[in-house]
């Protein structure tokens, strides 16, 4: 079994890869498993080893010969990489030693075809003396031999080596003079994991080979280092392509085949072509330049060590520390990891605390300790940016979330509890925080409606835990809270962007006042037409509809949130993404969950950031006792009266006095609303360059952290301690989880799951 399924994918990868830069150079691309570069103006690369002193651009000055040899790629892999390099203006000649495959380019423009076989000395020789000088060649021929030393043949072991390393002791040996003309130049071997790394089964004579080519490789960088010549190698793990996936199918139980190549996988998945491609470019590239003599492992951790290298050869100082991708990156592994620990500590018989307070806790540590806040720096344009896109993702999840069903059967008592306590505890708030904290009316009905939310991030795994033993089932009140949640949000979000617009509005109060009410028309006539629009815009025969319906609703939620703002309407922005969300998923029917399920990812990855760059934004040198103390007396005197008033709302239900009781207490927890709109005033008025606004911004967000800080963990353990003892659980209770869809049903288009799989969710928090 030929390698070049694998190999020569990565090799068209590649040339895709130095497509996409948009370089404006003359390419020579030559498929035939080996890579040389030379410079546009046939001269030396001499900066950093493989840079022009005419252009600026790392990579731009440098022409590329790729050789795609023994095995071939499949023909859709190989007309990319070589049409899209003709289409950037490349001069390509493509060269294999099947003949019939190079006819397949014939009458591209732009690409000759030459057959070559690298195991050829007298075509190597012949190929190498078309060529004045060499300043990468990339060696990438091979031949997977499969079974042990009992099962390899003598003409095996010499075909092998033959290709593996005979072929690259040929090019290296016919180009390396060229280089050592120029004193300088690199070379790039195809290794492997399965070499003197480590052992793999029935690969014998094929780890023999490879690990000839790690012992060749750091032979050539140690010879000549000193003459400027670079030379590392490339070590892929199990590379997903379709010689791969054939080789699976054509075992005896193609299933067991594939799971026992995943298993090997620590990762959880297979190597992609372009990922090794992006190492490629790396080695390539100026900012590999002390880099030499090493063999590059990619087996899952390098990944985000070559990612790394890909952005920062991209964005130089901004990967740096002081850099905005380096803080945010640091944040974002801080706060998953600050959130892993938190998920860890379990109490007997009590819910796990939220790991959203790890996150938050993290970023506020970020920037409250001295040495790690000079390193740690982001601009607040970006962390505005990126709280905002983490506002349009939780938007999208809820709109995503309601169910029309429910809604048509919820009884007076779940409305009731939706609306009376969120509204109650706005008007409590903005009356308080107007003469406790001297905030103006508009701005006290912001910090009210931030307020005025409660977090279904703590309620609903409570909940669960709750559900799971009983507690409460038969009453009905685990679905009369998980459901009522996220009604109760909603209306907090749309009186949150009403009160928003007002604020930044100019004009006389009813102008304001009438702004605000065109606002909230505005964003729902904008959510309708885009809701009806994505309900049938991609048609549903088309392929990949889960991933486009996606992208559609994320992409449209985001345009929503920002273009509002560039708009001069930002409070429009925010209901205009639950509508069309909302509408989108009525007119899918049950395809909704799977969109869901993407955008419930999507959510996985901003939740960190979000609440992580929240905390980052107190600074204990810049906040006033006097704020938090009154903050503190603001949210205790409307949480008490949040809870009198939904003990009112839940009267005459058919609930006893203890389950009266417990309501009002679960009702209580702040967390992923005040976090996702607590800061967005904060950060209109930094756009406006007002100090006032900026305060009052400022201490709507310092009381909305408080309010997680201190509602989250107190509520969760106030649900798990008291609903044992408030809730009655029936004799023979009998429980069960909703199993939530897998990864694998949502790719295959299966279900998966208990036999209620098919009922769409009421609420649209997920878990860390």
């Amino acid at each position: 079994m030929q390698e070049g399924g694998i190999l020569g994918k990565c090799a068209y990868q590649l040339s895709e890869v130095f497509m996409k830069i948009e370089y404006p150079t003359r390419f020579e691309v030559y498929h035939n498993n080996s890579m040389a570069i030379t410079d546009c103006n046939q001269q030396p690369l001499r900066a950093r080893g493989v840079h022009c002193a005419r252009h600026s651009q790392r990579r731009s000055e440098k022409r590329w010969t790729v050789w795609q040899g023994p095995g071939v790629s499949q023909r859709k892999t190989r007309s990319q990489g070589d049409a899209a390099l003709a289409k950037e203006g490349a001069h390509v000649t493509a060269t294999d030693i099947n003949g019939e495959k190079l006819r397949e380019l014939d009458g591209v423009p732009g690409i000759k075809t030459k057959v070559v076989d690298v195991t050829k000395k007298d075509q190597v020789e012949a190929l190498a003396k078309e060529h004045e000088h060499v300043d990468v060649l990339f060696n990438i021929a091979g031949f997977v031999h499969h079974g042990s030393i009992l099962n390899c043949e003598e003409a095996d072991w010499d075909f092998t080596m033959n290709v593996n390393v005979r072929s690259m002791y040929l090019m290296c040996k016919a180009f390396l003079p060229k280089m050592l003309a120029k004193k300088a130049g690199n070379i790039i071997n195809m290794a492997s994991v399965a070499s003197s790394i480590k052992g793999v089964v029935n690969r014998c004579v094929y780890s023999t080979s490879k690990a000839a080519v790690i012992g060749l490789t750091k032979s050539i960088a140690t010879d000549f280092i000193e003459q400027g010549i670079r030379c590392n190698c490339i070590c892929p793990g199990t590379v997903d392509t379709p010689s791969l996936r054939g080789r699976i199918e054509a075992q005896p139980d193609p299933e067991q085949a594939l799971k026992d190549f995943m298993a090997r996988q620590k990762t959880g998945r297979m190597c992609t072509a372009q990922e090794v491609a992006y190492l490629c470019v790396y080695l390539a590239s100026d900012e590999s330049a002390y880099v030499t003599g090493t063999e590059q492992i990619i087996d899952g951790v390098i990944l985000a060590a070559v990612l790394f290298g890909v952005v920062w050869s991209i964005t130089e100082d901004e990967c740096l520390p002081g850099g905005n991708l380096f803080g945010i990156t640091i944040l974002f592994i801080c706060a998953l990891l600050g959130g892993k620990l938190v998920a860890l500590i379990r109490l007997p018989k009590l819910p796990p605390f939220p790991p959203l307070l790890g996150m938050l806790l993290m970023g506020f540590m970020l920037r409250n300790i001295p040495v790690i806040t000079n390193g740690v720096y982001i601009d607040y344009r970006w962390s505005s940016s990126l709280r905002n896109i983490a506002l349009a993702v939780i938007l999208a999840r809820a709109g995503l979330g309601l169910d029309p069903t429910a809604l048509r059967k919820l009884k007076s008592v779940c409305v009731r509890l939706a609306a009376g306590p969120c509204m109650v505890e706005a008007c409590t708030t903005a009356l308080v925080s107007h003469f406790l904290m001297g905030l103006p009316w508009v701005w006290g009905f912001i910090l009210g409606f931030v307020m005025g939310a409660v977090s279904p991030a703590v309620v609903v795994p409570s909940m669960l835990l709750l559900q799971k033993d009983g507690y409460g089932v038969e009453q009905g009140i685990p679905t009369l809270l998980m459901a009522a949640g996220s009604f109760d949000d909603i209306l907090a979000i749309t009186g949150f962007t009403t009160c928003f617009g007002m604020a930044f509005a100019t004009g006389s109060t009813w102008y304001n006042l009438l702004r605000g009410v065109l606002e909230v028309a505005g964003g729902m006539v904008a959510g309708i037409i885009l809701g009806f629009l994505i309900q049938y815009f991609p048609s549903v025969d088309q392929k990949y509809l889960v991933m486009k319906r996606s992208f559609l609703v994320l992409g449209l939620s985001v345009f929503a949130v920002f273009g509002s703002t560039v708009a001069g309407f930002p409070g429009s922005g925010g209901l205009c993404t639950l509508v069309l969300a909302f509408l989108a998923g009525l007119g899918w029917g049950s395809e909704k969950a799977r969109v869901e399920e993407v955008v419930g990812w999507a959510w996985d990855v901003f939740q960190p950031l979000l609440f992580g760059l929240i905390g980052a934004e107190i600074r204990v040198s810049e906040l006033e006792g006097n704020t938090v103390g009154l903050g503190i007396a603001t949210l205790l005197i409307a949480l008490l009266v949040r809870l009198l008033f939904t003990y009112v709302c839940v009267l005459c239900a058919g609930f006893n006095m203890r389950e009266k009781v417990f309501i009002a207490l679960a009702w209580m927890p702040k967390a992923t609303v005040q976090a996702a709109i607590g800061s967005t005033a904060l950060d209109m008025a930094r756009t406006k360059d007002d100090k006032q606004l900026q305060k009052y911004g400022m201490d709507v967000l310092t009381v909305a952290v408080l309010g997680i800080l201190l509602t989250a963990p107190v509520g969760a353990l106030i649900i798990g301690l008291s609903g044992p003892h408030l809730l009655q659980r029936p004799k023979n209770s009998a429980s069960g989880e909703r199993v939530k869809p897998s990864l694998s049903a949502f790719l295959l288009g299966t279900g998966a799951g208990s036999e209620d799989d098919n009922e769409t969710p009421v609420t649209y928090e997920s878990t860390l």
